[in-house]
């Protein structure tokens, strides 16, 4: 994927079809458009590595439109209004109103569907900063930023979320700076962080961290798997839920773990469920029942059993150290 500046500087949005042109300054500029005979009006903010574009659509009646960008798409959508669903052979990704998604296709080759009017804020992102950047700032991008980097189609979500209120107004402050030209872009970059984190805050609420929306080598499952696990409460993960969300079959599992991590996957999260009971108990101070209580086991004696047979010494022999 080019670098976001490349794919859309002036000269590239000056020589979109059938459009009036009105520029304020470099970082900011309006067109009208007609795409296959739907009229847009579109404005965009500017950034090395995001663009803010707010556009409006007025789609009289159900419409399905083909659309191809070589360079693909990577960004946030936010459907305040309206609905959208882009499908491409096994690739679907739907938008219902008041929702959005954060998704990364690195090619773009399929159709839009739209039912109705439609207003909406999409922030593109530079993938090589988004790379660089947000994962260095928000370590729970993680996994996202793993399928960024195996050029792999992908959501953040399994389906389109609510968009709750202070994304909102965050949006709001976003569309509505008016700040001197000279401290727009520094706002600019907060807001982006800020947005960021609250998403990342999405992600953590609703535990919906998608499976890729097209086919993968079972090798690109299992970092997918990995990467999922590294977010999740150790002591709630379940080998059937892997299974569902990840279309993906234990004997897949187990080969592929032993491959990386030299053990079965049950293995790998019985020796990430002791690591952080050592931690929460020498190093934290947490009780044995606290610790069997946040692992969900259903005694303790079963927590104290499973810790001696993993470490050799038992949780009080640990603590008493």
């Amino acid at each position: 994927m080019k670098p976001l500046k490349e794919r859309y500087n002036l000269k590239y949005l000056r020589n979109k079809q059938k459009m009036v042109y009105q520029e304020n300054d470099f970082s900011e500029c309006f067109f009208k458009v007609n795409f296959y005979n739907i009229p847009i009006q579109e404005r965009f903010i500017i950034n090395d590595d995001f663009i803010i574009i707010n556009s409006s659509a007025e789609v009289g009646h159900p419409v399905t439109v083909p659309v191809l960008l070589e360079d693909g798409v990577f960004k946030v959508q936010f459907e305040l209004e309206g609905y959208s669903k882009y499908t491409d052979g096994d690739t679907t990704i739907e938008i219902h109103e008041d929702c959005f998604n954060l998704f990364y296709l690195p090619r773009v080759n399929g159709k839009l569907h739209y039912k109705k009017n439609r207003k909406c804020v999409d922030i593109m992102f530079d993938k090589a900063w988004f790379e660089r950047e947000v994962y260095r700032k928000f370590p729970g991008y993680a996994g996202f930023v793993d399928s960024l980097k195996i050029n792999k189609p992908t959501l953040l979500f399994r389906e389109s979320l609510p968009i709750r209120a202070d994304i909102k107004q965050l949006l709001y402050s976003l569309l509505n700076c008016n700040l001197h030209s000279d401290l727009k872009s520094s706002f600019y970059r907060i807001k982006i962080d800020e947005l960021l984190l609250l998403i990342l805050s999405c992600l953590e609420e609703y535990q919906l961290v998608a499976p890729k929306v097209t086919s993968l080598s079972n090798d690109e499952k299992i970092i997918q798997v990995k990467n999922w696990i590294a977010q999740q409460e150790i002591g709630n993960i379940r080998l059937k839920e892997i299974e569902e969300l990840f279309n993906v079959s234990i004997k897949v599992l187990n080969a592929g773990f032993q491959k990386y991590e030299g053990c079965s996957i049950a293995q790998y999260l019985r020796k990430l469920q002791m690591e952080k009971a050592f931690i929460l108990l020498k190093e934290r101070g947490y009780s044995v029942n606290e610790v069997s209580k946040l692992l969900r086991y259903s005694y303790p004696q079963h927590f104290t059993t499973a810790f001696t047979k993993y470490f050799g010494y038992s949780p009080k022999e640990l603590k008493n150290s």
